[in-house]
C-alpha cells in the first residue's frame, strides 16, 4: 500500500513547534501531522516506526538533543530545525532554500515529494 499524504513528525514540545503544526495541519487533505514528546523514552521508537517524509524539531529546545539526526538519516527523513529567534528553517539536510513560513515550508514538502518515490505503508 502507497501512502498518499507526506507525513510530518513534530518532535518536540515547544509553543513554537505547536504552533507550526497548528498551521501544518490546516493542510489536512494532503499533509498528516504527527507530534512526539522526544521526553517520552520510547520517542525515538516512535520516530522510526512512523518512517516520515519530513521531522521538524525546535533547535533551541533544551528536551530536543541531536539524537533525532542519525535517525533522520537512515529513513531519509528531510530534517528542518526551527528557531523561535530566526525568521528562517534550518535544513540539515537536502535542502539549502531560505523558508520564513509555513507557505515556504509545504512548498519544499511538495518539492520533495515530487523527487521521490511514493512511501511504502508498513
Amino acid at each position: 500500500m502507497v501512502r498518499t499524504r507526506t507525513r510530518i513528525v513534530v518532535y518536540g514540545s515547544s509553543l513554537f513547534l505547536a504552533g507550526i503544526a497548528a498551521s501544518l495541519e490546516k493542510e489536512g487533505a494532503t499533509v498528516e501531522v504527527i507530534r512526539v514528546d522526544p521526553r517520552h523514552p520510547l520517542a525515538r521508537q516512535r520516530v522510526e516506526e512512523l518512517r516520515p517524509d519530513v521531522i521538524a524539531f525546535d533547535t533551541t529546545s533544551p528536551d530536543m538533543g541531536f539524537d533525532i539526526v542519525p535517525i533522520c538519516r537512515g529513513l531519509g527523513s528531510l530534517l528542518v530545525g526551527a528557531d523561535p529567534s530566526s525568521e528562517e528553517l534550518l535544513f540539515l539536510a537536502r535542502h539549502s532554500e531560505p523558508v520564513s513560513c509555513v507557505a515556504d515550508l509545504l512548498k519544499v514538502i511538495r518539492e520533495l515529494d515530487e523527487n521521490r518515490a511514493p512511501a511504502e505503508v508498513h
